[in-house]
């Protein structure tokens, strides 16, 4: 799977981050039960994964962070 860039992600809607996010934590899983079975052919891609998933809430979080302070400063 291609890796996303934070650019990228800035440019998507909230609803499709979660998606993205559930589906890189299937992943995730994936990757690490393929580990832990000695199937996994390349043991970075569960690192990369792991990545994309700190990305995609960092990115989530940050928009919360910004909707909130949005409704802090019509308030004023």
């Amino acid at each position: 799977p291609e890796r996303m860039k934070a650019i990228d992600l800035r440019k998507k809607p909230a609803t499709e981050l979660t998606s993205l996010l559930r589906d890189a934590l299937v992943e995730k899983e994936k990757f690490a039960l393929g580990l832990h079975q000695k199937k996994l052919k390349n043991v970075k891609a569960l690192k990369a994964v792991k990545k994309d998933i700190a990305r995609i809430k960092t990115i989530i979080r940050e928009s919360r962070l910004e909707a909130r302070l949005e409704i802090t400063e019509r308030r004023l």
